[in-house]
């Protein structure tokens, strides 16, 4: 904060000064500093640390802004992390933050790329083929992967107390070990 006076000059001198004003001067803050973007089901939360600099005037909030092609979505707020929702499973975004006070907001932060996603859709079950203490369950793949790829799938088939298992990762699956003349539910 200065403390500011003002003098008229002539030929003859200087006045008195005038009474004071205060004022403190300031700028836009720095760029704050990206971090780590986590994933999420249609969102994504992104940290980041505050800039070394806040130009002289408080940090009044953040703004995290997330593009993928013509989409955007953004997320504001006080502090790290910000989550941003309504993105896309399955598409890559690249997110950025800025600082803001009260001369404006802050040069862009670096940028973190993040992939939101969730858990596949379910399959459809499809034939079960007995066998000598096994079954051949086929099933098609769920019409969404989630946003990630499928790494596998699990057969589940019960009687009773009685469960056995396989997995794969692809149609159909072997579940062995099953009792013949036993009827079985599988999943």
């Amino acid at each position: 904060a200065y403390t500011c006076s003002v003098v008229a000059t002539n030929i003859a001198g200087n006045s008195a000064a005038s009474g004071t004003v205060t004022v403190t001067p300031y700028t836009v803050p720095g760029a704050p500093t990206i971090g780590a973007a986590t994933p999420g089901n249609t969102q994504a939360t992104i940290a980041f640390t505050a800039p070394a600099s806040n130009g002289g005037s408080a940090i009044t909030g953040y703004t995290v802004t997330c593009t993928a092609g013509a989409a955007t979505a953004t997320a504001t707020g006080p502090a790290s992390p910000l989550t941003v929702t309504g993105l896309t499973n399955g598409t890559a975004y690249t997110c950025s933050v800025v600082a803001t006070n009260i001369a404006g907001n802050s040069a862009a932060s670096g940028t973190v790329t993040v992939t939101p996603y969730t858990v596949p859709g379910a399959p459809t079950i499809g034939a079960a083929t007995p066998g000598n203490t096994q079954a051949t369950i086929a099933f098609t793949a769920p019409a969404s992967n989630g946003g990630s790829a499928i790494t596998g799938y699990t057969v589940t088939c019960t009687a009773g107390a009685a469960t056995a298992t396989a997995t794969g990762p692809a149609s159909p699956l072997t579940v062995t070990g099953l009792t013949n003349g036993t009827a079985y539910t599988c999943s």
